[in-house]
């Protein structure tokens, strides 16, 4: 690594609050439907792009496009397993169109490029914004597990908390199996993590202002993404409190 390359780690996670039980359904049947809800979305790699207010388009692209991501060389930086049993297809290569804020309101257009792969808990990417920049991110959702006789703390989080230097979960989460050790699902009440981890290697001088200029847009990604969840749920007959 230059001399001048910096490596720094970032996480947001979200709480996904199941809403009460309705008459005619059982707790089970809540967590097993947010659960659903929940992965079907972070598995979106269109929905999860365009959670991010500043992206303006997404696009599929061929893996002969002349920007694709060279995603081999990257899992290698990141140490990521090509033939991970977490994977559960192959990298899709994407061009995504994104507003890159500048001073005093000001901001550029920015294309870049990323290669992503649907896992058994949602899904990772290995992105190339140029600049000298690479990320690998890792997007999943997972059912809160209970820390004491009442189920632990922090329920009711309603919003994305920065986790910063948080690492990447691999972890598979089979709904079926884990249902009854699920947080408060006895009492109906239940509790779904949304998390986001960040592993992001550039140049030293580019670091602060990545640091400074990212956290908004994914605490809005992340609000988004609980909205679009609480409104599939009261689709499908779980309305909230």
């Amino acid at each position: 690594m230059s001399l001048l390359q910096t490596t720094f780690k970032s996480g947001w996670i979200t709480d996904l609050v199941l809403p009460p039980v309705p008459e005619g359904k059982t707790p089970s049947d809540v967590l097993y439907t947010g659960y659903r809800i929940a992965l079907e979305m972070c598995s979106d790699a269109n929905l999860m792009a365009r959670l991010n207010p500043l992206v303006q388009s997404v696009n599929t692209i061929g893996p002969s496009h002349a920007k694709a991501v060279d995603y081999q060389s990257l899992a290698a930086d990141f140490g990521v397993d090509l033939s991970a049993q977490y994977a559960t297809g192959r990298f899709t290569q994407y061009e995504i169109m994104d507003k890159l804020p500048l001073l005093f309101g000001y901001s550029t257009e920015l294309r870049y490029y990323s290669a992503i792969r649907p896992t058994k808990d949602g899904m990772e990417a290995l992105t190339n914004p140029g600049s000298g920049v690479t990320i690998y991110g890792r997007f999943t959702v997972q059912i809160a597990q209970a820390t004491g006789p009442e189920g632990g703390a922090g329920m009711g989080g309603s919003y994305a908390t920065n986790i910063t230097g948080a690492e990447g979960s691999g972890a598979n989460v089979d709904v079926e199996n884990n249902i009854g050790g699920a947080t408060g699902t006895e009492r109906g009440v239940g509790v779904i993590h949304f998390l986001e981890t960040n592993e992001l290697k550039c140049n030293v001088f580019l670091s602060w202002y990545i640091k400074a200029s990212t956290d908004k847009s994914h605490r809005t990604a992340h609000a988004n993404f609980k909205e679009r969840w609480i409104a599939r749920m009261k689709e499908l007959g779980y309305p909230p409190a």
